[in-house]
């Protein structure tokens, strides 16, 4: 419930002094009543915490985005996928268009929101034209998003993808015993295969990577933002360059695989 909510937030500030919060849910806003009720019980509390959560595009609406911004919210991160929408909509399910994408970025920044993306590359049938769709649609919408964060697509046990993957022997039907048997290595994110779509290779998908964060991040203006939104902190001045280095040396951030 919201009151039980407020109350480990509450307990969580008074044990650790901790008042910065993330909502560990894939699709926050999913029941909206819900949300709204939980923000209003947020904001009758004396203290303003602040705190982030994940959801979709055409799940916002600005009475939600109002509630959710005074009871502290600051940002929210969106799962885009894929930049081209015949990859969004036919083949990941994804169902949502351009327009909706165009329209969350406003009512976010509209309301203070900081809006920040998830973008996948290496779907089935997808093309080098398309997986430049992605790369460049950052900095197509009007109202661009604060931080992105590029990743190449990983076949987990259980979904659609791993399936197909394995039916169209992208990746060994024996995969998983392997990944036990210690066979792929050691660790899961440093051993487990990327999905590569036919016509593409590994390096196609990393160089589009390191393009995507090349043009969106290295542009002057982008830095003097930054620049200005961390001038008064030493720590995220240096994270802000670590970020950098990795991305010219590496082509990805240090959260990437």
């Amino acid at each position: 419930s919201p009151e039980l909510i407020l109350e480990e937030m509450i307990k969580t500030y008074e044990l650790n002094k901790i008042d910065t919060f993330v909502f560990a849910d894939d699709v926050f806003t999913l029941n909206r009543n819900h949300i709204i009720e939980l923000c209003r019980v947020l904001k009758r509390y004396g203290k303003k915490f602040k705190w982030e959560a994940q959801t979709r595009v055409d799940l916002v609406d600005s009475e939600l985005l109002r509630e959710m911004k005074e009871a502290g919210c600051c940002k929210l991160l969106f799962g885009i996928e894929s930049g081209n929408e015949r990859i969004r909509t036919k083949i990941i399910n994804k169902k949502i268009d351009d327009a909706e994408i165009d329209k969350a970025n406003e009512l976010c920044w509209k309301n203070n929101i900081e809006a920040d993306w998830y973008l996948m590359i290496g779907f089935p049938t997808e093309t080098k034209k398309e997986l430049y769709d992605t790369v460049n649609f950052p900095l197509k919408v009007r109202y661009k998003p604060n931080i992105i964060g590029v990743h190449i697509t990983l076949p987990l046990p259980g979904s659609i993808l791993f399936k197909e993957a394995i039916n169209e022997g992208v990746i060994d039907k024996n995969i998983i015993d392997d990944f036990i048997l210690g066979k792929l290595g050691d660790g899961f994110k440093d051993s487990w295969p990327y999905y590569i779509p036919r016509g593409l290779s590994i390096d196609d998908l990393k160089n589009a990577r390191r393009n995507a964060y090349k043009k969106f991040y290295f542009r002057p203006s982008y830095i003097l933002k930054r620049f200005k939104k961390d001038i008064y902190s030493l720590e995220a001045l240096k994270n802000d360059l670590k970020q950098g280095w990795a991305l010219l040396r590496y082509g990805r951030s240090t959260d990437d695989k």
